[in-house]
């Protein structure tokens, strides 16, 4: 019969799996309220610097207690910074505090009440000890409550961490002579169990890789995000992770990737590495040619768009032509590691003239480009110089001519050159209908911007014209 009572209990804890494992009273490290006041519910005696409470420093909040007026106001402290997990389960409060009085007389100042603060309201059971305040400060603490003692109230982690949850003291006189009530410092702990789970790690098959728990501190609390990582074995590769029961799966950041975060559900759960003898196949990369910008006479800016795919890096470059001809004018590979728009900027380019060009994008597997576009760069004497325009109100300036002359003669007949003035064209138009509209800002930019250029220009025109 008992061989039989063994079995079946046996087989009830096989089939169950490991149960999880309450973490007996775990203990908050004791912590200091942050805020001090009184509380005029009990007593008739206020309390002064009540702020002194709140670290033990021999400065004390105090009350001058007599016989006509021998009870204190509560002296309140609260927000005392507690972190406790919204998993956990509170056990017992404890609550010490500094405590002493004037005079060498003993039995003369008592605890008269000393309640728990919870929502900003002091309620509970009195812990009150009955026991005489010390004559001098010792630097000892009285100590109310234990590692169970829940006060008569009910506690979840959300009330202790609270700025509303405290502690309040009264003390009372007992004795014919005036005497000072001092309390240099309160402090609470808390004590609390949460319940844990283990996490177990598994490859499958057996022998192609390794699973491991890189956080390794198995038990876990509920939520609590575990690093974990796996690793194939030569002629393996990592497909995915995988979770028993099947519903934890939900707690992978990311089940195909190696290294990833699986965050603790409520029970015990086994997570596992699937590895495969199989190469998996990777994404290829995509790159899309998108439309000039920037044209110019003699510039344009060639753009496109690429993803890597699966590809640790990729190289771009682009290949232009004038329309309709052969061979093909190719940029320099460009290697490229993230994901996003590209642009090249041609220089030297013939004015008036329609041009192809394409995308291109070269990977370990081979080489892919994207659809042939066409732009036309700009005619002789186009596009005019916006800014100087607006500043003298025509394009048919003298001054503006010899702007045009400079332009053609020097900047667009070198690289650098050729990319100011293509960004110039982008980025002047707007600048120019703001100048035009304002005519104080006209004669501003035309006597202070373009008279002093075109005079430079002029005065060196001996140079650049030869």
């Amino acid at each position: 019969m008992i061989f039989a009572l063994v079995l079946v209990l046996s087989l009830v804890l096989i089939m169950a799996g490991p149960m999880a494992t309450p973490v007996q009273a775990k203990e908050s490290e004791p912590r200091s309220g942050q805020t001090a006041d009184v509380v005029d519910s009990i007593g008739t005696v206020t309390w002064d610097n009540v702020s002194n409470a709140l670290q033990q420093d021999n400065y004390y909040a105090s009350a001058i207690l007599t016989q006509a007026n021998n009870t204190t106001y509560y002296l309140k402290a609260t927000n005392f910074g507690f972190a406790i997990s919204s998993n956990a389960t509170i056990q017992g409060i404890k609550v010490e505090v500094d405590r002493s009085k004037s005079g060498d007389q003993t039995l003369e100042v008592f605890d008269n009440s000393i309640k728990l603060v919870k929502g900003g309201a002091i309620s509970g059971t009195d812990r009150s000890t009955g026991f005489p305040w010390p004559n001098s400060d010792i630097g000892a603490y009285a100590v109310y409550g234990n590692s169970t003692d829940l006060w008569g109230l009910e506690w979840d982690p959300g009330d202790i961490n609270g700025p509303d949850f405290g502690v309040a003291i009264s003390a009372v006189l007992d004795g014919d002579d005036a005497r000072n009530a001092w309390v240099d410092h309160i402090r609470i702990t808390v004590y609390y169990t949460i319940d844990e789970y283990h996490l177990t790690m598994a490859v499958n098959p057996p022998g192609t890789g390794t699973a491991t728990d890189q956080t390794g501190m198995s038990p876990y609390e509920v939520d609590e995000p575990v690093a974990i990582e796996a690793v194939a074995n030569t002629g393996y590769w990592f497909v995915e992770w995988t979770a028993d029961p099947p519903e934890a799966s939900d707690g992978f950041a990311d089940a195909e990737l190696a290294e990833t975060i699986f965050t603790m559900p409520a029970c015990n759960v086994t997570v596992t590495a699937s590895f495969s003898d199989e190469e998996p196949l990777k994404d290829p990369p995509e790159v899309t040619t998108v439309a000039a910008s920037g044209i110019s006479r003699y510039t344009a800016t060639l753009n496109m768009d690429y993803t890597r795919g699966d590809y640790t890096s990729v190289q771009l470059r682009f290949a232009y032509r004038v329309h309709g001809t052969t061979p093909w004018t190719y940029g320099v590979w460009i290697t490229r590691t993230q994901n996003g728009p590209w642009h090249d900027t041609l220089g030297e380019l013939t004015a008036g003239t329609e041009y192809d060009f394409q995308a291109q994008l070269k990977y370990d597997l081979g080489q892919i480009e994207g659809a042939i576009l066409q732009f036309e760069t700009d005619e002789l004497g186009s596009p005019i110089c916006f800014i100087a325009t607006a500043a003298y109100g025509t394009p048919s300036a003298e001054q503006i001519d010899v702007l045009r002359e400079f332009r053609d003669s020097v900047l667009l007949k070198s690289t650098a050159g050729s990319v100011f003035v293509s960004l110039y064209y982008q980025l002047s138009p707007p600048v120019a209908d703001f100048i035009a509209g304002n005519e104080l800002l006209r004669t501003l930019v035309r006597e202070f911007l373009i008279d002093p250029i075109v005079c430079v220009v002029e005065s060196t025109g001996n140079i650049w014209r030869n």
